[in-house]
């Protein structure tokens, strides 16, 4: 039976009714809390590159790494005993302050916030919001162009509209219509489609050093969260983002096996896309990666193909059954 109340419960000598909390949420405010107010209950020190530091506790390393707890505790390493760890990328170096403060905020709040903010217009449906308002801009302007040509009787362009004076470095998303409708569209795009504003090419190296911090100090969710932030920005609508993805990947010093497998897995699907002379060579300069996507091809042929056989099998000892109840066994003679 549920001890949940069904209405808000008014307790005498309150002004306001006492509200049911989910004990889900009001653990994350009480961890929200602890990370904010909890200086003074903190009992080990987190240090990034430069000594910034970050007070934590224990007990939240505990609940989330192995590593980071027995390196607060252990009597066997020395940051139990003074009280701090110095946190380092396995080659040694100091891990940046930005990563750390991603690693705090996770092991109280459980998310992984955006460190830059994107440039959306409200009501956009798709995740590259460059990419969907370009693509509307770029078949306005052939539109344009079409009813434009259809209406001088020889059949040419009129005469290019006077172009926009004001940088498009200095535009905004509504004017970006503007230059596209000024037959400025060309320079729109190539000013537009250096880079995707909802997955910028310096997230792709905080999510893989994050997913390689994770992978370090051992904290699986927040590598999967992290994994799932790359996967997002492999299947960025802009189609050389998936060629960036893979040449940081590959130009890492560590990237753990979960993703690579995860960007491979992405590369295969798409790989009739990249394997162009567009794509500047790209497999041709990562022959390693290109060797796995290969075997991956391959091995989702070689699944198609057994599942194709199967169902093929499957169709043909169902006609046999069909058969069979009616008495009839040419087989071979009727089988569709």
């Amino acid at each position: 039976m549920s001890t949940r109340p069904s209405t808000p419960v008014s307790h005498a000598g309150e002004d306001m009714p006492w509200e049911y909390t989910e004990p889900a949420q009001a653990l994350v405010k009480g961890m929200k809390k602890l990370m904010e107010d909890g200086n003074d209950l903190s009992d080990f020190t987190l240090v990034a590159d430069g000594g910034k530091e970050w007070k934590v506790h224990k007990v939240v390393l505990f609940m989330h790494s192995d590593v980071l707890y027995t390196m607060s505790s252990s009597p066997t390493f020395i940051e139990s005993k003074t009280g701090r760890a110095e946190l380092n990328d396995l080659n040694g170096k100091p891990l940046d302050a930005q990563l750390v403060d991603a690693l705090v905020r996770y092991l109280y709040r459980q998310d992984l916030p955006l460190q830059w903010q994107a440039k959306r217009e409200p009501g956009w449906g798709s995740i590259c919001g460059g990419h969907t308002i370009l693509t509307e801009l770029a078949e306005e302007v052939e539109d344009l162009n079409i009813s434009n040509g259809d209406d001088d009787e020889d059949g040419s362009q009129p005469p290019i509209p006077t172009r926009l004076t004001t940088p498009l470095d200095e535009l905004e998303w509504p004017d970006l219509r503007q230059a596209a409708m000024a037959h400025n569209f060309e320079q729109a795009l190539e000013w537009k489609w250096d880079d995707c504003d909802a997955h910028p090419n310096h997230g792709i190296d905080f999510f893989l050093s994050i997913a390689a911090m994770a992978d370090m100090y051992n904290i699986q969710p927040l590598k999967a969260l992290a994994i799932s932030h790359i996967e997002n920005y492999a299947n960025c609508d802009m189609p050389s983002k998936l060629e960036t993805v893979i040449d940081k990947l590959c130009a890492a010093e560590a990237v753990p096996d979960e993703v690579r497998h995860a960007v491979v897995e992405i590369t295969a699907w798409k790989i009739g896309k990249l394997h162009t002379a567009e794509g500047g060579g790209l497999l041709e300069r990562h022959p390693e990666f290109a060797l796995e996507v290969f075997k991956k091809v391959v091995q989702r042929e070689n699944q198609k193909m057994e599942s194709e056989k199967a169902a093929a099998k499957s169709r043909r000892d169902a006609w046999v059954i069909h058969l069979a109840r009616h008495d009839n066994w040419a087989v071979d003679a009727d089988y569709p």
